[in-house]
């Protein structure tokens, strides 16, 4: 009988951590870019991650706005290094990110997922 409950609690368990990955979807990435960003993010909240290799860091939306994929205004999401601009879904331009490092920016345009 234990171990019929340490089966179904390990197999809950693996769900869980499952579902914890699949919740935030990988979004956009660089392309011709001199570093290789990811872009995650979840439906309604008012942040992005930016996946720089094993680094991470939160981008908040400057007006306050949560995450929409078919958002009908260009929403900007900053953070200390990095600028996320997501165009309107009526644009046609593609996404955009602004790296900051020592003083000099770079823009790099992104491929949606």
């Amino acid at each position: 009988m234990k171990i019929f409950i340490i089966l179904i609690l390990a197999s809950l368990s693996s769900f869980a951590i499952a579902a914890n990955e699949t919740s935030w979807p990988v979004v956009s990435e660089t392309q011709n870019c001199p570093q290789t960003l990811q872009i995650k993010a979840k439906a309604g909240e008012k942040y992005v991650v930016v996946v720089n290799g094993k680094k991470e860091e939160k981008l908040f939306a400057k007006d306050g706005t949560g995450f929409n994929q078919d958002n009908m205004n260009a929403v900007e999401y900053s953070g200390k290094t990095y600028k996320f601009i997501r165009p309107s879904y009526v644009e046609s331009n593609p996404a955009k990110i602004e790296i900051t490092k020592n003083g000099a920016t770079t823009r790099c345009p992104l491929l949606n997922k």
